[in-house]
C-alpha cells in the first residue's frame, strides 16, 4: 500500500513540475509579414502576441544603392490579465556584425496601449539584414509579477 502512495505522490509532483514548466515558457503568435523590403513606401512588417520576449525572423532591407536609412513604426497593447501596465523594449540588431543599432523603451497610456517609432537608423544602401527584439515587462506594479504579454504590430520604411 505504501508503494502505491509513494508512486502516486511522485506522479503528482511530476505533474506539478510539468505545469510549472508550461506556465513559465514564452509563447508567441506571429504573422511575420514579408522578409525583404525595398526602398520607397512604408509597409507592413509583422504582428505578434508574445510573452516575455521575442526576436523577429531576419529581415532583408534592399536599398538598391539609394536607400540608406530605415525606421520602424508600431502599435502595442497589453495581452494578459495581470495587474499593472506593460512597457515595450525594442532593439534592432544588424546581423552582419551582431551590433545593436537601436534600443528604446516605450510606455503605454492608461488604457494599456501605446505606439513606438525608432526614428531613422542608418543601413547599408545596397543590402542590410536586421532582426528586431521585443521585450514585454511590467512597468507600474508591485511586485512586478509574472512574465508579461503584448500584442505588437509594426511597419518598416526604407528611404
Amino acid at each position: 500500500m505504501s508503494k502505491i502512495i509513494r508512486r502516486m505522490g511522485t506522479a503528482f509532483i511530476a505533474c506539478l513540475l510539468c505545469c510549472a514548466m508550461f506556465a513559465t515558457t514564452a509563447f508567441a503568435y506571429s504573422k511575420p509579414g514579408p522578409s525583404t523590403f525595398g526602398p520607397g513606401t512604408q509597409q507592413f512588417a509583422g504582428e505578434m502576441t508574445f510573452t516575455n520576449n521575442n526576436w523577429t525572423p531576419v529581415k532583408t532591407l534592399q536599398g538598391l544603392g539609394s536607400a540608406d536609412e530605415f525606421w520602424i513604426n508600431g502599435y502595442f497593447r497589453k495581452a494578459d490579465n495581470y495587474n499593472g501596465l506593460v512597457k515595450l523594449t525594442v532593439k534592432v540588431k544588424r546581423c552582419r556584425d551582431n551590433k545593436i543599432i537601436y534600443s528604446g523603451v516605450f510606455y503605454p497610456g492608461s488604457d494599456g496601449t501605446g505606439t513606438f517609432n525608432t526614428g531613422r537608423l542608418p543601413v547599408n544602401p545596397n543590402e542590410e539584414k536586421i532582426q528586431v527584439y521585443y521585450d514585454a515587462s511590467t512597468y507600474n506594479a508591485t511586485p512586478p509579477g509574472p512574465y508579461r504579454s503584448l500584442f505588437v504590430t509594426y511597419d518598416f520604411a526604407l528611404v
